[in-house]
Protein backbone atom coordinates (compact mmCIF):
# COMPACT_ATOMS: atom_id res chain seq x y z
CA UNK A 1 0.00 0.00 0.00
CA UNK A 2 2.72 2.55 1.03
CA UNK A 3 4.47 1.88 -2.28
CA UNK A 4 1.43 2.07 -4.53
CA UNK A 5 0.52 5.83 -2.56
CA UNK A 6 3.99 7.02 -3.34
CA UNK A 7 3.73 6.08 -6.59
CA UNK A 8 0.05 7.63 -6.92
CA UNK A 9 2.09 10.42 -5.66
CA UNK A 10 4.74 10.65 -8.30
CA UNK A 11 2.38 10.79 -11.04
CA UNK A 12 0.38 13.49 -9.31
CA UNK A 13 3.56 15.44 -8.89
CA UNK A 14 4.32 14.63 -12.65
CA UNK A 15 1.09 15.79 -14.31
CA UNK A 16 0.87 18.91 -11.66
CA UNK A 17 4.82 19.89 -12.36
CA UNK A 18 3.90 22.39 -14.99
CA UNK A 19 1.54 23.99 -13.47
CA UNK A 20 3.38 25.09 -10.17
CA UNK A 21 4.28 27.88 -9.02
CA UNK A 22 7.73 28.96 -7.87
CA UNK A 23 7.08 28.02 -4.62
CA UNK A 24 5.65 24.75 -5.23
CA UNK A 25 8.79 23.63 -7.45
CA UNK A 26 11.15 24.68 -4.83
CA UNK A 27 9.49 22.35 -1.71
CA UNK A 28 8.97 19.76 -4.55
CA UNK A 29 12.39 19.84 -5.34
CA UNK A 30 13.69 20.48 -1.82
CA UNK A 31 11.86 17.77 -0.37
CA UNK A 32 11.99 15.27 -3.01
CA UNK A 33 15.46 15.45 -3.05
CA UNK A 34 15.88 14.25 0.33
CA UNK A 35 14.51 11.05 -0.17
CA UNK A 36 16.47 7.87 -1.70
CA UNK A 37 13.74 6.59 -2.85
CA UNK A 38 12.28 9.29 -5.32
CA UNK A 39 16.14 9.89 -6.46
CA UNK A 40 16.28 7.49 -9.32
CA UNK A 41 12.88 8.41 -10.92
CA UNK A 42 13.73 10.06 -14.18
CA UNK A 43 10.34 10.88 -15.25
CA UNK A 44 9.53 12.45 -11.94
CA UNK A 45 13.26 14.59 -12.07
CA UNK A 46 12.66 15.62 -15.87
CA UNK A 47 9.67 16.78 -14.97
CA UNK A 48 10.91 19.09 -12.00
CA UNK A 49 13.67 20.24 -13.97
CA UNK A 50 11.54 21.06 -16.65
CA UNK A 51 9.10 22.99 -14.45
CA UNK A 52 12.36 24.95 -12.94
CA UNK A 53 13.67 26.19 -15.82
CA UNK A 54 10.26 27.13 -17.36
CA UNK A 55 9.53 29.29 -14.04
CA UNK A 56 13.46 30.47 -14.01
CA UNK A 57 13.12 31.81 -17.85
CA UNK A 58 9.55 33.17 -16.95
CA UNK A 59 11.67 35.46 -14.41
CA UNK A 60 14.67 36.45 -16.87
CA UNK A 61 12.49 37.51 -19.07
CA UNK A 62 10.83 39.99 -17.21
CA UNK A 63 14.34 40.93 -16.49
CA UNK A 64 14.39 40.68 -13.11
CA UNK A 65 15.45 37.51 -11.72
CA UNK A 66 12.68 38.00 -9.24
CA UNK A 67 13.71 34.93 -6.78
CA UNK A 68 15.87 34.91 -4.16
CA UNK A 69 19.97 33.17 -3.76
CA UNK A 70 18.04 30.67 -1.18
CA UNK A 71 16.04 29.30 -4.10
CA UNK A 72 18.45 29.21 -6.68
CA UNK A 73 20.92 27.00 -4.07
CA UNK A 74 18.08 24.93 -3.31
CA UNK A 75 18.08 23.80 -6.95
CA UNK A 76 21.28 23.38 -7.18
CA UNK A 77 21.58 21.20 -3.84
CA UNK A 78 18.56 19.37 -4.49
CA UNK A 79 19.32 18.96 -8.68
CA UNK A 80 22.95 18.06 -7.85
CA UNK A 81 21.57 15.01 -5.27
CA UNK A 82 20.20 13.21 -8.82
CA UNK A 83 22.71 11.94 -10.84
CA UNK A 84 20.65 11.65 -13.98
CA UNK A 85 20.49 14.81 -14.48
CA UNK A 86 24.39 15.96 -14.41
CA UNK A 87 24.27 15.64 -18.36
CA UNK A 88 21.29 18.13 -19.32
CA UNK A 89 23.01 21.30 -19.96
CA UNK A 90 19.88 23.08 -20.70
CA UNK A 91 19.50 23.24 -16.77
CA UNK A 92 22.59 23.85 -15.39
CA UNK A 93 23.86 26.38 -17.68
CA UNK A 94 20.68 28.12 -16.77
CA UNK A 95 21.34 27.74 -13.27
CA UNK A 96 25.09 28.93 -13.11
CA UNK A 97 23.66 31.86 -15.07
CA UNK A 98 21.36 32.88 -12.68
CA UNK A 99 24.18 31.86 -10.02
CA UNK A 100 26.69 34.76 -12.25
CA UNK A 101 24.11 37.27 -11.87
CA UNK A 102 22.96 36.57 -8.13
CA UNK A 103 26.84 35.42 -6.77
CA UNK A 104 27.58 38.93 -5.20
CA UNK A 105 24.32 39.01 -2.83
CA UNK A 106 24.55 35.36 -1.41
CA UNK A 107 25.13 34.60 2.14
CA UNK A 108 26.94 31.63 3.26
CA UNK A 109 24.93 28.77 3.52
CA UNK A 110 24.01 29.26 -0.17
CA UNK A 111 27.14 30.55 -1.46
CA UNK A 112 28.37 26.54 0.47
CA UNK A 113 25.64 24.84 -1.12
CA UNK A 114 26.18 26.14 -4.72
CA UNK A 115 29.90 25.59 -4.37
CA UNK A 116 29.33 22.12 -3.60
CA UNK A 117 26.71 21.21 -5.95
CA UNK A 118 27.92 22.65 -9.11
CA UNK A 119 30.98 20.57 -8.26
CA UNK A 120 29.35 17.60 -8.49
CA UNK A 121 28.23 18.71 -12.32
CA UNK A 122 31.40 17.98 -14.52
CA UNK A 123 30.02 20.22 -17.51
CA UNK A 124 30.19 23.16 -15.58
CA UNK A 125 33.81 22.51 -14.17
CA UNK A 126 35.41 24.45 -17.22
CA UNK A 127 32.50 28.03 -16.78
CA UNK A 128 34.98 30.41 -16.24
CA UNK A 129 32.34 33.07 -15.22
CA UNK A 130 30.68 30.84 -12.66
CA UNK A 131 33.43 29.81 -10.98
CA UNK A 132 34.75 33.66 -11.07
CA UNK A 133 31.47 34.98 -9.41
CA UNK A 134 31.37 32.38 -6.58
CA UNK A 135 34.98 32.39 -5.41
CA UNK A 136 34.99 36.54 -5.42
CA UNK A 137 31.89 35.72 -3.04
CA UNK A 138 33.72 33.39 -1.07
CA UNK A 139 36.87 36.27 -0.70
CA UNK A 140 34.23 38.88 0.10
CA UNK A 141 32.41 36.79 2.61
CA UNK A 142 32.56 37.50 6.37
CA UNK A 143 32.40 34.68 9.50
CA UNK A 144 31.74 31.98 7.40
CA UNK A 145 30.41 29.21 9.69
CA UNK A 146 32.38 26.21 9.84
CA UNK A 147 30.21 23.32 7.54
CA UNK A 148 29.98 26.20 4.89
CA UNK A 149 34.09 26.52 4.94
CA UNK A 150 34.10 23.00 4.68
CA UNK A 151 32.15 22.66 1.40
CA UNK A 152 33.56 25.43 -0.44
CA UNK A 153 37.25 23.92 0.24
CA UNK A 154 35.73 20.71 -0.86
CA UNK A 155 33.53 22.06 -4.07
CA UNK A 156 36.48 24.75 -5.03
CA UNK A 157 39.00 22.10 -4.95
CA UNK A 158 37.55 20.18 -7.79
CA UNK A 159 37.48 23.36 -9.85
CA UNK A 160 41.30 23.00 -12.06
CA UNK A 161 40.85 26.26 -13.48
CA UNK A 162 40.89 27.57 -9.30
CA UNK A 163 44.04 25.85 -8.42
CA UNK A 164 46.31 28.74 -8.94
CA UNK A 165 43.94 31.42 -7.07
CA UNK A 166 45.84 32.77 -4.57
CA UNK A 167 43.71 34.79 -2.93
CA UNK A 168 40.96 32.25 -3.02
CA UNK A 169 42.83 29.27 -1.18
CA UNK A 170 44.49 32.24 0.99
CA UNK A 171 40.82 33.26 2.44
CA UNK A 172 39.75 29.82 2.49
CA UNK A 173 43.34 28.49 4.44
CA UNK A 174 42.73 31.70 6.87
CA UNK A 175 38.52 30.94 6.71
CA UNK A 176 39.34 27.38 7.99
CA UNK A 177 42.25 27.60 10.98
CA UNK A 178 39.72 30.46 12.36
CA UNK A 179 36.97 27.72 12.90
CA UNK A 180 38.69 24.39 13.38
CA UNK A 181 37.59 24.00 16.82
CA UNK A 182 34.62 23.76 15.55
CA UNK A 183 33.61 22.32 12.53
CA UNK A 184 32.44 18.44 12.22
CA UNK A 185 34.68 15.53 12.26
CA UNK A 186 33.17 14.88 8.51
CA UNK A 187 34.36 19.00 7.85
CA UNK A 188 38.03 18.45 8.97
CA UNK A 189 38.42 15.73 6.33
CA UNK A 190 36.47 17.00 3.92
CA UNK A 191 39.11 20.04 4.30
CA UNK A 192 42.44 17.76 4.93
CA UNK A 193 41.17 16.43 0.96
CA UNK A 194 40.58 19.15 -0.60
CA UNK A 195 43.58 21.37 0.73
CA UNK A 196 45.68 18.41 -0.31
CA UNK A 197 44.62 18.78 -3.75
CA UNK A 198 46.14 22.95 -3.98
CA UNK A 199 49.66 22.59 -4.54
CA UNK A 200 50.31 26.25 -3.58
CA UNK A 201 49.09 25.19 -0.34
CA UNK A 202 51.44 22.27 0.83
CA UNK A 203 53.93 24.34 2.12
CA UNK A 204 51.62 26.14 4.72
CA UNK A 205 52.96 24.97 8.25
CA UNK A 206 49.66 26.63 10.25
CA UNK A 207 47.47 25.19 7.43
CA UNK A 208 48.45 22.07 7.85
CA UNK A 209 49.79 21.79 11.49
CA UNK A 210 46.43 23.18 12.68
CA UNK A 211 44.76 20.34 10.35
CA UNK A 212 46.66 17.53 12.06
CA UNK A 213 45.78 19.14 15.60
CA UNK A 214 42.06 18.36 14.74
CA UNK A 215 42.54 15.74 13.18
CA UNK A 216 44.13 13.86 15.94
CA UNK A 217 41.43 14.94 18.48
CA UNK A 218 38.79 14.14 16.36
CA UNK A 219 39.48 10.70 14.41
CA UNK A 220 37.80 8.69 16.85
CA UNK A 221 34.77 10.41 15.42
CA UNK A 222 35.28 10.31 12.12
CA UNK A 223 33.21 7.79 9.29
CA UNK A 224 35.45 5.25 7.59
CA UNK A 225 35.34 7.37 4.77
CA UNK A 226 36.48 10.50 6.38
CA UNK A 227 39.51 8.89 8.11
CA UNK A 228 40.51 7.12 4.24
CA UNK A 229 40.08 10.88 3.46
CA UNK A 230 42.68 12.42 5.78
CA UNK A 231 45.13 9.67 5.26
CA UNK A 232 44.99 10.06 1.77
CA UNK A 233 45.45 14.23 2.04
CA UNK A 234 48.03 14.26 4.82
CA UNK A 235 50.14 11.56 2.23
CA UNK A 236 50.46 14.22 0.46
CA UNK A 237 52.16 16.46 2.91
CA UNK A 238 55.63 16.70 3.51
CA UNK A 239 56.11 18.87 6.50
CA UNK A 240 53.73 15.83 8.05
CA UNK A 241 55.73 13.35 7.35
CA UNK A 242 57.82 13.03 10.36
CA UNK A 243 54.58 13.67 12.87
CA UNK A 244 54.91 10.42 14.99
CA UNK A 245 51.55 11.53 16.50
CA UNK A 246 49.86 12.16 13.66
CA UNK A 247 50.48 8.90 11.94
CA UNK A 248 50.25 6.30 15.21
CA UNK A 249 46.47 8.01 15.30
CA UNK A 250 45.63 7.22 11.59
CA UNK A 251 47.18 4.16 11.73
CA UNK A 252 45.00 3.29 14.96
CA UNK A 253 41.81 4.55 13.29
CA UNK A 254 42.35 2.85 9.95
CA UNK A 255 43.00 -0.72 12.14
CA UNK A 256 39.69 -0.03 13.66
CA UNK A 257 37.43 0.70 11.13
CA UNK A 258 39.06 -1.99 8.86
Amino acid sequence: KDQQRLGGLVQLLIRGSQVMNMKDVVRCVRTLSRSPEFLTDQTLWRSLSRAAIDKINSQLNKRNPGFSTQILATFVNGFSKVTMLYSDRSLWELLAEVAVFLGPTMNSQDLANCVNGFSKVELLLPHKKLWKALAGAAIAALNLEPQHVANCVNGFSKVGLLKAHGYLWTSLAQGTIAVLLHMSPQGVAMCINGFSKVDTLLNRKLLWKSLAKAAVSMVGEMSPNSVANSVNGFSKNVLLQTDTTLWEVLSDAVTAVA
